[in-house]
Order: structure tokens, then C-alpha cells, then sequence
């Protein structure tokens, strides 16, 4: 899934988008990184998100500093993953993460992981209207991580809004997800926390799997 060229693109990318100048000496360093966020196969995977999702089509890029030029560089390069883990690049924003769902687009992919990724208050409706708009999208998804807590400044939790039209749309399009982290994403903190939690009550009752 990430061949030489992409990692190669992709480093470029990342340069524009945290302002450094590209260097041969860099790139290499960002090969390293991206061989080293790869499964192993010694264990079968087992213990890895992205090897129980499908392994070599999987997309891991968790801690990598990406940001928007990064994520719509993605969206252009990558065929039908099996997984998407993006984790702790805070810089992707809601606009980074919007332009990975032309990702799921065929539905293919199996498990999703944008924790830390700097969300705010557009990313659930917009993924919420795309689940909608695109019922392939959500249709083999079984994991969708956007929780976690934060390490210090540079990485900081997600703040969701907007999550109960989010559940009820998880509950229409979703039958086989198994995993949806929400945490730390402050959802009890908002004028709209009483909503979201009788939706996810719902999609939890509503949700075998889950």
C-alpha cells in the first residue's frame, strides 16, 4: 500500500505541511519511520490493529506530523486500504480528516483510527453526511477509533461535536462495527451531551456487534 514513490510524495508533503525544507537526509529518516509504523509479521500481527484488519493494505502513518497537504496526498495514492491509521497527527484537523473519506469510498476498509488528530466541531456531521451520501463506505467498517488523551501540548484530544447525529447515522450504515472509541473527546461537556448520549445508547442497543 505505501510503495517507495508514495512514501516519497508523502514525504514532500509533510515538509509543506510543517514548513521544513526537503533534504535527502530527511527523507530517509521518514522512510525509517514509516518501515518501523508497520506491522511485523513474526507474530502473524496479531497484536496490531492493522493486522487484524487486513494487513498489507492497511494505511499506518500514526505519529507522523501530517497535515492537510499530507491527508489529500493520501486520498489520492492510496487504493481501497483496509485500514486507515492516522493516530496523533494533530495537524490533520477537520480538514486533513475530511479528505481521507474518499478512502472508504469503496468499501474496503475495515478499520479507521484518527485519534488526536485534532478534530473539532465540523468532523462528525461531515462524516455523518458521507456514511449517508455513500452507503459503501460504512458498510465493512468494524473499527472506528477517535478517542484518546492527550500528551502534553503538542498532542491534544479531539473535541466532538455533534456526535448524536453521528451515532444514528453509525447505526444505519455500520452493521458490523465492533469498536468505537469516543474518549476523552469531551462530549459530556457540551449543550448537546444529553442528545448524544441517548444516541449512543441507542446505537448501543441497536448494534450487535458493538
Amino acid at each position: 500500500m505505501l510503495d517507495a514513490t508514495l512514501v516519497g510524495a508523502l514525504y514532500v508533503a509533510r515538509c509543506r505541511d510543517t514548513g521544513l525544507q526537503p533534504s535527502q537526509s530527511g527523507a530517509r529518516r521518514f522512510e525509517a519511520e514509516v518501515a518501523a509504523a508497520q506491522p511485523s509479521e513474526k507474530d502473524g500481527g496479531t497484536s496490531h490493529p492493522s493486522m487484524q484488519y487486513g494487513g498489507p493494505r492497511a494505511v499506518n502513518l500514526s505519529a507522523m506530523r501530517l497535515g492537510v497537504n499530507s491527508a489529500q496526498l493520501l486520498a489520492r495514492g492510496a487504493s481501497r486500504p483496509t485500514a486507515v491509521h492516522v493516530h496523533g497527527n494533530p495537524n490533520l484537523g477537520d480538514s486533513g480528516a475530511q479528505a481521507l473519506f474518499s478512502l472508504l469510498e469503496h468499501g474496503t476498509c475495515r478499520s479507521v483510527d484518527l485519534g488526536l488528530c485534532g478534530l473539532g466541531p465540523s468532523f462528525a456531521p461531515a462524516l455523518a453526511r458521507h456514511l449517508l451520501r455513500i452507503p459503501a463506505a460504512g458498510s465493512n467498517l468494524e473499527r472506528l477509533e477517535l478517542g484518546g488523551p492527550g500528551s502534553g501540548t503538542l498532542q491534544k484530544p479531539n473535541q466532538l461535536r455533534g456526535v448524536a447525529a453521528l451515532a444514528a447515522v453509525l447505526q444505519q450504515r455500520c452493521p458490523r462495527l465492533a469498536s468505537l472509541g469516543l474518549s476523552y473527546g469531551g462530549i459530556g461537556t457540551t449543550d448537546d451531551s444529553e442528545g448524544a448520549i441517548h444516541a449512543l445508547a441507542a446505537l448501543l442497543v441497536n448494534s450487535p456487534k458493538l
